[in-house]
């Protein structure tokens, strides 16, 4: 089975995303060791750790459709990207 976002989906998510970074790098300034991390190695904010992960795609199959979700796994919130009008 292969899963796949929608092109007509990929705009809503990147924004999306981009959001969501903002959110966590606002978060990650309070941080007074990930600012040392910042200062002495030039990471940008936000850091999701050595992998560089932090989204959850999620693809629920079902008999009327495909329920599409991801979730930003630092700032907990989920983005639907499920296509109600091809069910």
């Amino acid at each position: 089975m292969k899963f796949e976002i929608p092109e007509e989906k990929l705009e809503r998510l990147n924004k999306w995303c981009a959001e969501q970074d903002e959110i966590a790098a606002e978060k990650q300034k309070d941080d007074e060791l990930l600012q040392q991390l910042v200062e002495d190695v030039g990471i940008p904010l936000p850091y999701y750790g050595a992998t560089g992960g932090c989204l959850k795609y999620i693809f629920i199959p079902c008999s009327i459709g495909m329920t599409i979700r991801v979730e930003h796994l630092f700032t907990q919130d989920v983005i639907d990207l499920t296509d109600d009008e091809d069910w």
